[in-house]
C-alpha cells in the first residue's frame, strides 16, 4: 500500500525533531536558546502550519526553559486565516492559555510560489482523522502577525529569540514596520533551504539526497 505524501507519521516527525534538538545543542551559537531553570528564554514561534512545526510548538510550549511570548502563522503549508482555528484547538488540548496568535498574509510577498492545494486542504482540517482536536477550546487573542512580532519584541524586558520554521514572510513584514526591533532580538533561528530555486523536488521524483541548511544570526 502506497503512503499518502500529504501526511508525515508521528514517529518520523518526532525523530526529525529529536535530531534537530541534538544538532542545536551541539552548535556554539545557542546561548539565546540555552536557558537556565531560573531564567527562561523569551521566544516567538513562527511556523507555516506544518506537522513538524506543530510538533516543535508542542515541545517548546511544554518545556519550562522557554517563555513563549507569541505564536505567529506564516503563509506556506497552511492558510493562516483558517489554520488559526486549529492552533486554538491545539492550545486548548494542551491546556495552554494567554498566548496571542498572529495571523500572517495568505500569499508570498512576491511571486506565486505556493504549496499545492491538496497539501493546504489537509492542513485546514489539522490532518483529521490522524489528529483530533477538541470540539471547543478557550478563545485566543488573534492579531496581525507582523504587528504582533513588533509589539512583542519592543515590550519584552529581555531580548527575544525567534524560531522560524516556515517562510520568513512575517519577519520580513515586521522589519518593514519597525527595523529597530533588531535591537531587542537575541537570535533568529530558521529552518530553510532552496533559496534561489523554484522548490526542492518535482512532484513524484524520488529523493536521492536531502539537504537542510540552518542560519544563525544575532541580528537581522
Amino acid at each position: 500500500m502506497k503512503s499518502n505524501p500529504c501526511f508525515l507519521s508521528f514517529a518520523a516527525v518526532t525523530t526529525a525533531l529529536s535530531g534537530a534538538i541534538a544538532l542545536n545543542l551541539s552548535l556554539p551559537n545557542q546561548a539565546a536558546f540555552a536557558a537556565s531553570v531560573t531564567q527562561k528564554t523569551a521566544v516567538i514561534l513562527d511556523d507555516d502550519g506544518s506537522q513538524d512545526g506543530m510538533t516543535a510548538w508542542a515541545y517548546m510550549l511544554g518545556n519550562p526553559q522557554f517563555d513563549v511570548k507569541a505564536l505567529t502563522l506564516s503563509q506556506g503549508i497552511a492558510r493562516p486565516n483558517i489554520f488559526v482555528d486549529n492552533v486554538e484547538g491545539m492550545l486548548g488540548r494542551l491546556n495552554i492559555t494567554g498566548i496571542p496568535v498572529g495571523i500572517g498574509r495568505p500569499d508570498p510577498l512576491a511571486g506565486n510560489n505556493e504549496f499545492p492545494s491538496f497539501i493546504r486542504d489537509a492542513s485546514d482540517t489539522f490532518w483529521s482523522p490522524f489528529v483530533t482536536l477538541p470540539d471547543s477550546a478557550p478563545s485566543v487573542e488573534r492579531r496581525n502577525a507582523a504587528e504582533l512580532i513588533v509589539e512583542t519584541v519592543k515590550d519584552s524586558p529581555s531580548p527575544v529569540a525567534i524560531l522560524a520554521t516556515g517562510p520568513l514572510t512575517n519577519i520580513a513584514e515586521a522589519l518593514r514596520l519597525d527595523p529597530t526591533i533588531v535591537e531587542n532580538i537575541s537570535v533568529v533561528q530558521i529552518m530553510g533551504g532552496a533559496v534561489f530555486v523554484p522548490g526542492n523536488l518535482p512532484a513524484g521524483q524520488p529523493a536521492l539526497s536531502g539537504r537542510w541548511r540552518r542560519y544563525f544570526a544575532r541580528t537581522l
